[in-house]
């Protein structure tokens, strides 16, 4: 969800995020999804992060979150095939030692599926993995040489599409496949001092009580 996120502070627009478990179809149901992110803005729900994103500048066009929709929709389908997908098998295990018991369960089942092998399977594999990851976000790094965000010298959707993963990993896994030097690491870490430090208040899965 932070795609969302980001796009509504980015844009100024306040909002409450409700906690939500990955078994809560009913929660969610108004907006015909079953998965997150959703918004209910008044009477009006929209799922899908890309939607969403449209929605808000049609609804709130001070500073639009996609000026060239073309580009924003091949940020969002590459950081979804690239970087949500090389993150995901390193940190599912991590996911899934945090969530109660039911989605556990669910949790579990789904995504060994995707996986085709266990989730601990898939966290053992994660050094491995790294080295062909890390070379897949050349594009992002080539980009970074000659500007502080992907988006030029302001973040903007493109950041936001690609950093979103990134940032859940940090809350709810301490692995970090990001080494202390890289380019990567310093952007993210831009990204997560934007909007009055937002981001570094949210409390990660170290911090919970």
């Amino acid at each position: 969800v932070w795609r969302v996120r980001l796009a509504l502070l980015h844009k100024g627009v306040p909002f409450e995020g409700v906690p939500w478990h990955f078994t809560q179809k009913d929660m969610i149901a108004d907006a015909e999804s079953l998965t997150v992110p959703v918004i209910c803005d008044g009477k009006q729900w929209v799922k899908d992060s890309f939607d969403i994103g449209l929605y808000l500048d049609e609804q709130y066009p001070d500073r639009p979150i996609m000026p060239d929709v073309a580009q924003a929709r091949f940020f969002s389908s590459w950081a979804s095939r690239v970087i949500l997908l090389g993150i995901f098998p390193m940190i599912a295990a991590d996911v899934w030692s945090i969530l109660r018991d039911d989605d556990q369960s669910h949790f579990r089942s789904t995504r060994e599926k995707y996986l085709r092998c266990t989730l601990e399977e898939a966290r053992d594999r994660r050094k491995q993995a790294i080295p062909a990851f890390l070379n897949a976000l050349a594009p992002i790094r080539d980009v970074l040489a000659h500007s502080s965000f992907l988006s030029g010298e302001e973040a903007g959707w493109a950041d936001y599409a690609c950093v979103s993963s990134f940032i859940t990993a940090r809350m709810v896994s301490d692995f970090d496949a990001l080494a202390d030097d890289d380019v990567l690491r310093a952007w993210r870490d831009r990204i997560i001092g934007l909007f009055d430090g937002h981001i570094s208040k949210v409390a990660t899965v170290y911090s919970w009580d």
